[in-house]
């Protein structure tokens, strides 16, 4: 159980932690470098779409608990309020990034589709792990470490596939990049170097996901006062 808490916890934990701290660093630096021009980050986004051709996405402003994304199967780029309508280098870094993934869809990168069918199945996934393994320790089918290791094991799925998705996002941010360049959409190469330093920092905003699962996983496992587990 030590071993297992180590490798499925504890390290993707440390990791997660030093890489979303690297996140937020470049974020806030580059959330006060203000780009000339007035370009926002909706505008910066439909640039770089149209410079690949590409006519059939939406642009939309959008809340929820993933506001930055790109939905492949309704051809929609979603962007917080921030990043839509900001006009900085981190408002413009994270539209360019999503734009990236776009153009992977238009290109038909074959690992975008997976990851878009590992999202799909682990939102299924999410609530089996959690209150199956529950519901069988409190009725008593299986004892309760049985339970917890079933919970590791799923989680440890979710964390892997958080993982996962990073060689995708760098890609993403590359092929933005490159058209950024090719097509000079920034004034100056001080704004194209904020604007890439950006863009590499997008592809570690996931890795928050990893964060985030830990920390909810060792929460759910850490006794709660008054609360007794069944006894095996």
């Amino acid at each position: 159980m030590a071993y297992l808490l180590i490798g499925v916890v504890v390290l993707p934990l440390v990791v997660s932690m030093l890489i979303r701290g690297r996140y937020r660093k470049v974020y806030d630096e580059s959330a006060a470098v203000k780009l000339s021009g007035g370009l926002t980050g909706a505008g910066m986004a439909r640039r770089i779409l149209e410079a690949e051709g590409i006519e059939d996405v939406q642009i939309v402003e959008h809340w929820g608990l993933l506001p930055d994304h790109y939905d492949a199967g309704k051809k929609r780029l979603c962007l917080s309020r921030g990043h839509f309508r900001g006009t900085s280098a981190a408002a413009l870094g994270v539209a360019a990034h999503e734009a990236g993934h776009a153009i992977q869809d238009r290109r038909k990168f074959a690992p975008l589709k997976r990851r878009e069918l590992a999202i799909r199945y682990s939102q299924y996934l999410t609530p089996v792990i959690v209150v199956l393994p529950a519901l069988m320790i409190l009725t008593k089918t299986i004892n309760s470490k049985t339970g917890i290791l079933i919970i590791f094991a799923g989680w440890g799925a979710v964390l892997a596939f958080n993982l996962f998705t990073l060689p995708v996002e760098y890609d993403a941010s590359e092929r933005a990049k490159e058209i950024v360049f090719k097509k000079r959409l920034l004034g100056s190469v001080k704004e194209e170097r904020a604007l890439y330093k950006m863009m590499r920092a997008a592809c570690l905003m996931y890795v928050s996901g990893v964060l985030n699962t830990v920390r909810w996983l060792v929460g759910s496992l850490r006794p709660r006062k008054g609360t007794v587990l069944p006894e095996s």
